[in-house]
């Protein structure tokens, strides 16, 4: 709310009048004398301003202070970050848990992308399954090394690989002086990219079978081999802006799955029917339904 409040999304809301209106202030040199509005203007409340008036949140409205609002309720035309009236933005309380759980609709393709690779390659699901419902598990929250040598981040990192969330190309501006890249000079200023798609299987990286799901890629190799794949693991971004919540979104992959897969089987609802993997801006499984059940004990 705070941060919303001194940077509203949108600083102005626009309105037309619907009648002669007079305004109770806004007129006059010092603009505290009444103001007339004809019907059909166009007006405009300026977000901005409002959220920074003293005389409705305090003499310290141009500091950031999360605790106001413990004690202040500004009313409905207090606080403009979604809106007023009875045209507010309908989806408020939506944005309001999508900040809180920031990328969600990210979350739910890198989920979705995952149980399609393990369903369609039934013996790394087995085996994950099995895994998963042994002792093995007393580790999985344990943000260390030894979660990145087991097969649950191997089989994440594999579906992510092959299929990223957002398979857009990643783009940068090259800095002043220009760039050397295999013998080709950029001039600055130039945006280049890198697709994720296509460096994801590319055979000089990731062996000769880097069009096959196979998690033991990540598993067991050498240090130089294991670096330079995860050097070019570009599913959450490369350099100092990557992306910040690449933690938090590996530990909910993580927390989900391993409590899916040790509560349920999993399988596909249409086994003759494969889904159809669509990439625009992101990644879509097209006809992708499964089946839950509980599992045996």
């Amino acid at each position: 709310m705070e941060s919303v409040r001194l940077y509203p999304v949108f600083p102005l809301m626009g309105r037309v009048a619907l009648c002669d209106t007079t305004l109770p202030v806004g007129g006059g040199p010092d603009q505290d004398a009444p103001f007339f509005v004809p019907k059909g203007t166009l007006v405009h409340s300026n977000y901005f301003a409002l959220h920074r008036d003293p005389n409705l949140l305090g003499d310290d409205v141009e500091a950031f202070k999360p605790e106001r609002w413990d004690n202040i309720d500004p009313g409905q035309w207090g606080f403009m970050g979604f809106g007023g009236g009875s045209r507010a933005c309908l989806g408020r309380q939506k944005s309001l848990i999508e900040a809180a759980f920031a990328a969600a609709s990210e979350i739910a393709v890198a989920l979705t992308t995952v149980f399609y690779c393990l369903l369609t390659n039934p013996h790394p699901y087995k085996r994950l399954v099995r895994e998963l419902r042994g002792e093995y598990n007393s580790v999985l929250l344990d943000d260390s090394q030894q979660i990145e040598n087991t097969l649950l981040m191997a089989v994440i990192k594999e579906s992510l690989r092959l299929y990223p969330t957002n398979p857009n190309p990643m783009e940068r501006v090259v800095p002043s002086g220009g760039l050397m890249s295999n013998g080709y000079h950029i001039r600055s200023g130039t945006i280049v990219s890198v697709p994720h798609y296509s460096t994801h299987r590319d055979p000089r990286i990731y062996g000769s079978d880097a069009e096959r799901f196979n998690p033991d890629r990540w598993l067991n190799k050498n240090m130089s081999t294991k670096e330079r794949m995860d050097r070019c693991f570009l599913t959450f971004g490369k350099g100092a802006r990557a992306c910040p919540g690449r933690g938090m979104a590996m530990l909910e992959l993580r927390i989900f799955l391993t409590t899916v897969l040790r509560n349920f089987d999993v399988e596909l609802a249409t086994p003759e029917s494969l889904p159809k993997v669509t990439m625009y801006w992101m990644l879509d499984h097209f006809g992708f339904n499964v089946k839950f059940r509980k599992a045996r004990s």
